[in-house]
C-alpha cells in the first residue's frame, strides 16, 4: 500500500509545483505588451524595415525574454539586415529555449547556406525532418533550398543575398 502513497505524494509535488511555476499578473502583463511588440516587429518585417523590426524586438525580448519566437525573428531580421553571424545566436537562443522551433531551424540551415556551410544546413534539415509532420512548409523550404544552393551563387562571392 506504499506505493499508491508514494505515487500521491509525487502527484501532489508535481502539482504544486506546476501551481508555483504560473506567471503572476505582473508577467501576464508584460508577455501581452511583448506579444504587443511582436506583432508590431511583423509588419515592419513585412515592409523589410529590418532595423525597425530590431528596436522593436529588443523591446519585446526585454519584456518577455523566455520568448522564442521574439528570438527568432530577431535573427531573421539581422540576416536579412545583412548581419549573419549575428543572426546565428539569436536562432541558438530560439533554440535553447525551444529545441523543436521550426522557424528558427529553417533559418539557422539558410544562414548556413548564406555562409556556404551546407553540411551545418543540412544537419537542420534533419532535425526539421525529425521535428515535422507530413505538411511542413519550413522543411520544404530548407530543402530546396539546399537542392538549389551553389557555392557560386552565395553573398560571399557576388554580393547578393540569395538564401
Amino acid at each position: 500500500m506504499r506505493l499508491p502513497l508514494a505515487t500521491a505524494t509525487v502527484a501532489l509535488a508535481l502539482a504544486a509545483g506546476v501551481a508555483s511555476a504560473a506567471p503572476t499578473e505582473s508577467e501576464m502583463g508584460s508577455i501581452s505588451a511583448a506579444r504587443d511588440e511582436y506583432r508590431a516587429a511583423r509588419r515592419q518585417v513585412d515592409r523589410r524595415d529590418y532595423a525597425g523590426a530590431i528596436a522593436t524586438l529588443r523591446r519585446a525580448e526585454a519584456l518577455d525574454p523566455q520568448n522564442a519566437d521574439v528570438q527568432n525573428l530577431l535573427g531573421f531580421a539581422h540576416r536579412e539586415s545583412g548581419e549573419v553571424f549575428a543572426s546565428l545566436a539569436f536562432y541558438e537562443r530560439a533554440l535553447a529555449l525551444d529545441p523543436s522551433h521550426l522557424g528558427a531551424l529553417e533559418y539557422m540551415g539558410r544562414a548556413y547556406l548564406f555562409l556556404g556551410q551546407v553540411d551545418k544546413a543540412r544537419e537542420h534539415l534533419a532535425r526539421l525532418e525529425a521535428a515535422c509532420d507530413a505538411r511542413c512548409p519550413e522543411r520544404d523550404a530548407l530543402r530546396r533550398a539546399i537542392a538549389e544552393w551553389s557555392p557560386w551563387r552565395t553573398s560571399l562571392r557576388t554580393g547578393a543575398r540569395t538564401y
